[in-house]
């Protein structure tokens, strides 16, 4: 009975050395460090001018980018440096000559014949930017100007300017069906910054008329005015 009791300790023994072994097994096998990084650097250029600025629509036969106006005279191209401006606006706007009556509303439809107006901004900067383009009416001179005079149009809405046609806008830039346009900016396209724009938008100007709400005291005479277009990035 002694003799088996003196022969326990060693097997004992023998059997925590092999576990511990395998312990040290499994350590061994982990890597460390198990990960690592390398970077990386690389940068884009917009193209040049930022990209083609498409011509007016509006029978137009100049050169993209080169500026000038459109065959028909309707409208200007302008140069735009960038990938973001004003790409084409109205040239002018012709009310001929009317006889006026004794006294209240006047209004006077636009002459030109065939004619096609057309407003475009450029953006292509890729960017989730918001801006907006607003019209206001002006004079000349401060003794001939229309007091409360406003020019209205009508419009099919925004459409995308590919060079070659307009195609339908399915971006987050909005415009209106009717526009009053007065002493006060009337907004005409806006963009809400959801879509990295890379294209042209289009407003055509369609049935103009310059409305006077009061002719009792207007002098005969030719009245000189203009439109100023304003694009800006918003918020400020």
């Amino acid at each position: 009975m002694k003799k088996l009791s003196l022969l326990a300790p060693p097997l004992v023994a023998s059997v925590l050395l092999v576990t511990s072994s395998h312990v040290l097994a499994a350590s061994s096998m982990e890597a460390s460090p198990s990960s690592a990084q390398t970077s990386l650097e690389t940068s884009f250029l917009l193209p040049s001018n930022g990209g083609t600025t498409d011509s007016s629509p509006g029978g137009n036969n100049n050169t993209p980018g080169e500026g000038g106006t459109d065959s028909g005279g309707n409208n200007t191209d302008n140069i735009v440096s960038g990938a973001f401006g004003v790409a084409y606006h109205p040239s002018k706007f012709n009310f001929g000559s009317s006889e006026l009556p004794e006294s209240g509303t006047h209004t006077v439809k636009e002459t030109t014949a065939n004619a096609k107006f057309h407003f475009g901004v450029k953006d292509k900067r890729r960017l989730e930017q918001q801006w907006n383009v607003t019209a206001q009416l002006g004079w000349a001179q401060e003794e001939k100007h229309l007091e409360a005079a406003t020019i209205t149009a009508k419009s099919p809405g925004v459409m995308l300017n590919t060079g070659t046609e307009l195609v339908e806008n399915i971006t987050d830039v909005s415009g209106k069906n009717n526009y009053t346009i007065s002493a006060t900016p009337e907004t005409i396209l806006s963009s809400a910054g959801l879509y990295k724009h890379n294209a042209t938008f289009n407003v055509e100007l369609q049935e103009i008329t310059l409305n006077i709400p009061e002719v009792k005291h207007l002098s005969e005479g030719t009245y000189n005015g203009y439109i100023t277009w304003n694009l800006a990035v918003t918020p400020v």
